[in-house]
């Protein structure tokens, strides 16, 4: 062979040989960038997880917080009705004190005027009988309670 056809050949197979390489070069590169763009792939996964599992978490959070509140809205809320019916009992007892405290009153004063405008109330009915006097109503100011019966119930009728 000569020695320019062994050169041309030498030539080729280190152009052969270059190429080679070159591609097996690319391939590993190629290779190296999908591997790094896996990883990039799952880290980018992991985070989308991760944020996700906060969001839950907080919104979890949020709705046992919103829960706890209501709960002591409720209460609170409840509390308050029972210490208003209380206050509203007690208020009506006090008048219902009141009230029987003054219709005693009343009534015994009530028979001290009857009495001393007619007499006793054994000889009440022969006077009223007889003179035919109005019936006896309470004073003015007297509430009707004052006088529970009818103004007839307080003599003996024949």
């Amino acid at each position: 062979m000569h020695s320019a056809q062994t050169a041309a050949v030498n030539f080729l197979c280190s152009r052969e040989k270059k190429n080679k390489e070159k591609r097996k070069k690319e391939k590993k590169e190629k290779k190296r960038e999908g591997e790094k763009m896996k990883r990039k792939k799952k880290r980018k996964e992991k985070k989308r997880k991760e944020k996700k599992r906060k969001e839950k978490k907080r919104k979890e959070k949020k709705r046992k917080e919103k829960k706890r509140k209501e709960k002591k809205r409720k209460e609170k809320k409840r509390k308050e009705k029972k210490r208003k019916e209380e206050k509203r009992k007690e208020r009506e007892k006090k008048k219902e004190k009141k009230e029987k405290r003054d219709v005693k009153r009343w009534q015994t004063e009530g028979v001290q005027l009857a009495e001393s405008k007619v007499g006793s109330f054994t000889s009440a009915a022969e006077k009223v009988g007889s003179q035919n006097l109005p019936l006896l109503y309470p004073r003015e100011g007297f509430p009707a309670a004052a006088f529970p019966l009818a103004p007839q119930q307080y003599f003996d009728w024949p």
